[in-house]
Order: structure tokens, then C-alpha cells, then sequence
């Protein structure tokens, strides 16, 4: 597992812990707004509950988009989450409450903050594919929330990659995410990274038109620069890392910068088609303006009930986690590679 580094400064836990804390102070503060204006006629308790429930499920959705969670542990009726070796949420079924840090150890003292009370039960599992669901029952209800957590869904770092057929699509996926944080877990906005997470000075886009497509000229003479939208250049230096063993015999690795032009891909060829069913490891398309023009791509991570979890290059100027409705009007559709197992 990749473990995040102090350099000087707050940690991105601490920050995630900091916002955590900061959403309840807000919380406190908003309750009494509503209070004094009467809205919805909720009472104190519960809007203080309600709060404080979706608090802590966005904070586990962020600390699993960002990397932080490196284990979880279920027993059933309590959990704890990991950064490291380091309990930084746990659920204690006996106080009904969940905490930040450890929870109570009957033979010692209390090492965790309570974070909020009341939780009558409280579930958290893992997948098989790295989806985390973290369900919270209190008295005002049932609440549940999914995320994709890929630091959960990568093999041991230690072990020899293997490019067998049953395998391709996890080391596409590896690739992918090896990119995913800088070193220290600040966002990657671009650059190519080397295998202890630090910046190569080379951006994506610079690798595609100097490297790819042998036209260096256009990167000096500035028309390709860092700001080129690079969504699908970030895909397809990952797929350049792939051995030709990845791929069916006598298939074509895709390599683009322009969407339009992926899309051909899966258009013109026999051997690449589209699916309604994404699996991990195949090609997503959006339409942000729903008018028939498609403006990014990214891969899809995994999908969990009628949820896809999803990495992209160039969202938000970095590469990112994101989650979607399978239903979510701006998806066009999702392109299968010709993968050597299929």
C-alpha cells in the first residue's frame, strides 16, 4: 500500500480530520439558525444527528477518494479504518458511538474522540473490487454512502506485475492510479510520475506530441503546452506502458489526445466495441452540455449497485476519483479494448 508522507505542514489526513471538525462547528452554528427561523419544525437533536451523520459519511467518501484509507477491520458490529498502522475512524457497537481515532479499550482508557453519539448500528464492508459502504443507524433513521477506495483494491505493491489474460485489466488500473497522487498526496495536476511518486517535469500532453506522435516542435513553439486538454493523453501513456501481450493478437493500442478520436476507435474496428454494462478497466465518454459533443473520457473503476466510480485525467485540472449515476444523462457510453483475455 502507498502511504502518505509528512513534509512539513499538515498531512492531508490531518486536513480531512481539520475539515471534519470544521463541518461540525458549521453544523452547531446552522442548527441554531434553523432553530431560531423554525424550519421544518426539527428538533434540536435531530438536526444536530442528521448533520452529523452525512458529516461523517463525507469525510469517509473523502478520505477514500484521496487515498488516505489503507485497511478497514469488521467484526460485524464495530469497524476501524487504517492510515498506515494508525486507527483514524473506528465504530464502538458497546458506547453506540463512532470516533475519531480508537475507540474505547475497556482495559485502558479512552483513546478516540467520540464524533458522534447515538448510532444504534453501524456497518462497513469492502468489496471484492474496492467499493466501500458505510452504513450509520440512528434514531432518525437508516443512512448509507459508497465510494470507490482503489488504495483497498491494489495488490501488494511488492509483488511482480503479471500481464496474464485474467489480469490485464487490474494492471491497466495499477497503471492508472500510480499516477493518481504526488508524492506528500497533494493532487497530481498533469505531470508524469516516476515510481516513488514525484514529479518527472513532463507532462502528459508533452509526452503525446513529442514522444507519441514525434512532433516536439509543436510542444516548443507553445502550440501544445501544459494547459492542452490532456483527459485522454493521461489514458493513453498508461496504455503505452502496457506490453502488446495485453492486447488480442494483431489489435491496435489506442493512443490519442482528442476525444472525437478515441471514439473512432471503437467505431471503426471489428475487433473494439461499445457495452450498456461497464466493467472495470473500460473507456467512459461524457457529453458535459448533453448536445452530442463529447468533451471528456476517462476509465471506469467499478461499479457498485447503480453507481460507477471512475478515473480521470483533467477533471478539475488533476487526475481524479469521481462517482456517477449509471443513469447520469452525460455519459455516452463505454468502449471495451481488445483486451488479450476477451
Amino acid at each position: 500500500m502507498k502511504k502518505l508522507k509528512q513534509n512539513g505542514g499538515f498531512t492531508l489526513l490531518e486536513l480531512v480530520i481539520a475539515m471534519a471538525t470544521g463541518v461540525l462547528v458549521f453544523t452547531a452554528a446552522s442548527t441554531i439558525l434553523l432553530l431560531g427561523l423554525r424550519i421544518n419544525n426539527l428538533t434540536t437533536g435531530t438536526i444536530i444527528r442528521q448533520n452529523t451523520t452525512s458529516t461523517v459519511l463525507k469525510v469517509v467518501e473523502r478520505m477514500a477518494s484521496e487515498g488516505i484509507i489503507t485497511k478497514v477491520e469488521s467484526d460485524g458490529d464495530s469497524w476501524e479504518i487504517y492510515n498506515s498502522e494508525k486507527v483514524v475512524f473506528s465504530y464502538d457497537s458497546k458506547r453506540q458511538a463512532i470516533f475519531t481515532g480508537e475507540a474505547f479499550d475497556y482495559e485502558t482508557i479512552v483513546n478516540g474522540n467520540p464524533m458522534m453519539v447515538g448510532v444504534y448500528a453501524s456497518n462497513l464492508v469492502i468489496d471484492d473490487n474496492g467499493v466501500l459502504t458505510l452504513a450509520v443507524e440512528t434514531e432518525d433513521g437508516s443512512y448509507q454512502s459508497s465510494i470507490y477506495c482503489r488504495t483497498l483494491a491494489l495488490p501488494n505493491q511488492e509483488e511482480e506485475r503479471t500481464f496474464d489474460t485474467t489480469k490485464v485489466r487490474g494492471v491497466f488500473l495499477d497503471l492508472l492510479y500510480d499516477q493518481y497522487r504526488m508524492k506528500g498526496g497533494q493532487p497530481n495536476p498533469g505531470v508524469i510520475l516516476d515510481s516513488e511518486e514525484r514529479s518527472t517535469g513532463k507532462y502528459y500532453a508533452e509526452w503525446y506530441i513529442c514522444e507519441a506522435k514525434k512532433n516536439p516542435e509543436q510542444w516548443i513553439s507553445g502550440e501544445w503546452n501544459k494547459d492542452t486538454p490532456w483527459c485522454a493523453c493521461y489514458i493513453s501513456y498508461c496504455l503505452s506502458k502496457l506490453p502488446a501481450s495485453a492486447f488480442a493478437q494483431g489489435a491496435s493500442i489506442p493512443c490519442y489526445a482528442n476525444v472525437d478520436d478515441f471514439i473512432q476507435f471503437f467505431d471503426r474496428n471489428d475487433e473494439k466495441e461499445w457495452t450498456q454494462t461497464p466493467s472495470a478497466g473500460d473507456i467512459v465518454f461524457f457529453d458535459w452540455l448533453m448536445g452530442d459533443d463529447p468533451s471528456h473520457v476517462g476509465v471506469v473503476l467499478s461499479v457498485s449497485g447503480d453507481q460507477l466510480y471512475t478515473i480521470e485525467g483533467n477533471s478539475a485540472g488533476m487526475i481524479a476519483v469521481r462517482q456517477y449515476s449509471l443513469s447520469d444523462k452525460r455519459i455516452i457510453g463505454y468502449g471495451i479494448l481488445p483486451w488479450s483475455a476477451e
